[in-house]
């Protein structure tokens, strides 16, 4: 693609690679995303979760393939704290076979998990693997609430039993 700029002509330049979405905000490779509402400040109750959409675009001018889409958790992440899941349906997990992106539209989505069982900062990163050998990562960050209590004393046996609204408590249906 050309361009005439003040009498010059200038090759436009392609986006290198995808163009990754979440909530509404573009990451660049090597971004650290935060889990809920891309706010750092943000924590979730420990065993309770966030889902989160993440759109992988192609707007370059050219097909992109995906070829992979890996997580790698960070050392002392537990396995359930980031899980990649499909994107429509079922809260399955990522069944992600090669795909193909069709030039300046094509999209593929995937849900991530954010589910922690342990306080402070949870990490991970998401590599996706496109054009057999060109990656893009991003980072993912979650913190799991500071001081949760699980069993407060409650004064009365339902609050034993069921928790209450203002607080962190397990809640039982057992």
């Amino acid at each position: 693609v050309m361009l005439a700029l003040g009498g010059f002509t200038v090759a436009a330049q392609d986006a290198p690679g995808p163009t990754v979405m979440a909530e509404g905000k573009e990451f660049m490779s090597g971004d650290r995303y935060w889990i809920p509402m891309n706010t750092e400040t943000n924590s979730l109750a420990l065993f309770s979760e966030s889902v989160q959409t993440i759109s992988i675009y192609n707007k370059t001018s050219a097909e992109m393939t995906l070829n992979k889409i890996e997580l790698a958790r960070a050392v002392g992440v537990m396995d359930e704290e980031f899980t990649l899941l499909n994107e429509k349906g079922k809260r399955e997990p990522l069944d992600f076979k090669e795909a193909k992106l069709e030039a300046s539209k094509g999209v593929y989505g995937l849900r991530v998990r954010f589910y922690p069982v342990e306080s402070g900062e949870r990490n991970a990163t998401i590599t996706i693997t496109y054009n057999t050998d060109k990656t893009f990562s991003l980072k993912l960050a979650g913190r799991g609430r500071e001081s949760a209590k699980f069993f407060s004393g409650g004064a009365t046996k339902l609050h034993k039993l069921f928790g209450a609204s203002k607080t962190d408590e397990m809640l039982s249906t057992a």
